[in-house]
């Protein structure tokens, strides 16, 4: 059967054994994939296979992402309480998605949650895990972008925010436009609601010649970044 194929079985036999065939040789990843609550449901038949065939390429795509990671499945790990906190927050998170790409960037995320120099302690993972969640496809694919157009243009000891950010901004915005599909009214407003996260800071305050409008990334950001690598 093809990766991306949809199991058809009437119930949830069908894409529980391809997801524990595929990972034959994982026992962690097996044990993984059979504690998640959809497999053990309640709900009629015809019911549950509406909702797996809706999550089958959600699950396919984070074990996927889990399994090419660093992380060690040992077995001992799936005695951590830590870890199954995390991989339980984490797998909600996952099932509230729509794109492949940010469920890849949750797993990422899960493989960063066993370095303890990367997360203090587990509500330092779970807050980190909100954020992200809240954050839609599109904010993560701007906040992306704004990181490749401030990393092209560094800012000098000289300049002021504005003066920095004045050097890249239309080019960003147009990327945005040109990219995303998004136009440049929207842009703006997308980007105040993106200071709700952290990740993203407005400049405040009166500049000669500064309209408003721009800001720049947050060391939050940064550190999501060096987590689990961008969109």
């Amino acid at each position: 059967m093809d990766n991306n194929s949809i199991p058809m079985s009437s119930t949830n036999n069908g894409v529980l054994s391809n997801l524990l065939a595929k990972y034959g040789n994982s026992p962690v990843l097996q044990f993984l994939i059979q504690s998640i609550p959809v497999f053990g449901s309640g709900i009629d038949a015809a019911a549950r296979e509406i909702i797996l065939k809706y999550q089958w390429n959600k699950f396919r795509v984070f074990f996927e992402e889990l399994a090419k990671g660093s992380i060690s499945l040992s077995k001992d790990l799936i005695k951590n309480d830590d870890f199954l906190f995390c991989f339980f927050k984490t797998m909600d998170a996952v099932q509230r998605s729509r794109k492949e790409e940010k469920i890849r960037f949750l797993a990422r995320l899960l493989t960063a949650g066993l370095n303890a120099e990367l997360f203090a302690d587990t509500d330092d993972y779970e807050e980190i895990l909100s954020i992200i969640d809240d954050l839609s496809y599109r904010e993560l694919q701007i906040l992306a972008l704004l990181g490749q157009f401030e990393k092209k243009n560094p800012k000098q000891n000289s300049e002021s925010d504005v003066q920095w950010t004045n050097r890249y901004w239309s080019s960003f915005v147009q990327a945005i436009s040109d990219q995303l599909k998004i136009s440049a009214d929207t842009v703006s407003a997308m980007l105040t609601r993106l200071q709700r996260s952290g990740c993203y800071k407005g400049i405040d305050g009166s500049y000669m010649d500064y309209s408003g409008g721009q800001g720049h990334l947050t060391p939050l950001y940064r550190r999501l970044e060096k987590i689990a690598g961008t969109i």
